[in-house]
């Protein structure tokens, strides 16, 4: 901006649902998604007299994080599927000392969210007792204070 003062650049994180969001709405000319646009995206954005164009820069990685103190060393897809529903919520399931989960995930509008919902949980709802949070760095600092 400092060589080109007519240009304003603004970076704002909170989520491809937000970023898909503001580009439907007419307040960016880009954004980043880590997913592809919804057919009702895609249809509002019709309706607005929007093309949006998709290029794919990257792929994403999704890491499954347990407390390093935790004995559990290894779960398998089914296992995920389980704690991140709801259908297991306790460390002893899985052979480690008695103790309840507690789950934090990115929030709806997050594209990894909606990812992991859809092919992880197999487009079963989240467990009612994740905390949501709006940022990958919200999530990796969970529950330090």
């Amino acid at each position: 901006m400092a060589h080109n003062p007519k240009i304003e650049v603004t970076v704002i994180g909170g989520g491809s649902g937000k970023g898909i969001a503001a580009l439907l709405d007419g307040s960016a000319d880009i954004a980043n998604a880590s997913r592809t646009m919804s057919g009702e995206e895609k249809s509002l954005a019709k309706k607005r007299g929007v093309r949006p164009v998709e290029y794919i820069v990257g792929l994403d990685g999704i890491a499954i994080i347990v407390n390093p103190a935790n004995t559990v060393k290894a779960l398998s897809m089914e296992q995920i599927k389980k704690i991140f529903t709801g259908e297991v919520n306790n460390w002893k399931n899985f052979g480690a000392a008695e103790g309840r989960i507690g789950l934090f995930t990115r929030d709806a509008s997050s594209g990894t969210y909606v990812f992991f919902q859809e092919h992880i949980l197999q487009k079963m709802d989240y467990s009612v007792k994740s905390h949501k949070r709006p940022t990958n760095d919200a999530v990796a600092h969970a529950g330090h204070g």
